[in-house]
């Protein structure tokens, strides 16, 4: 499936639709913690992603939009309508696969600083590739 993202985005974001013919997105649904979360994101952020124990890729944050339509198109809505609509799209995610107990260790941090989402943040949804 491919959804033209062009139909979605503002004239100001046009540009990154023609960037590299190929996109990688991810998104979150709205709440208290995920619109803090992803209002905060700016291009050129690193994003780790985490899943079952495990974070499991890393990439760059490239831009980010809220757009319900746009969710819509890429995931549907979820069991209770809602969208994943705070959208970020992302360079080629690189899969980095370590485990939780392990990421504070490899960015030498202390343990209690690693933030770790709700799997509901990040929800189910696989990288999409809009081509």
């Amino acid at each position: 499936m491919s959804v033209d993202v062009r139909r979605f985005i503002g004239e100001n974001d046009a540009g990154f639709a023609e960037d590299e013919g190929q996109h990688f997105a991810w998104a979150a649904k709205p709440g208290l913690r995920n619109d803090k979360t992803w209002a905060s994101m700016q291009p050129g952020d690193y994003v780790i992603f985490y899943s079952q124990g495990l974070y499991s890729y890393i990439a760059t944050v490239k831009l980010r939009i809220q757009n319900a339509d746009l969710a819509e198109a890429l995931w549907g809505r979820g069991d209770d309508g809602s969208r994943w609509e705070l959208i970020y799209f992302v360079t080629h995610p690189i899969r980095i696969d370590i485990p939780l107990e392990n990421l504070a260790d490899v960015l030498t941090l202390p343990r209690e600083s690693v933030p770790i989402m709700e799997r509901e943040s990040l929800g189910t949804l696989p990288f999409y590739w809009v081509g």
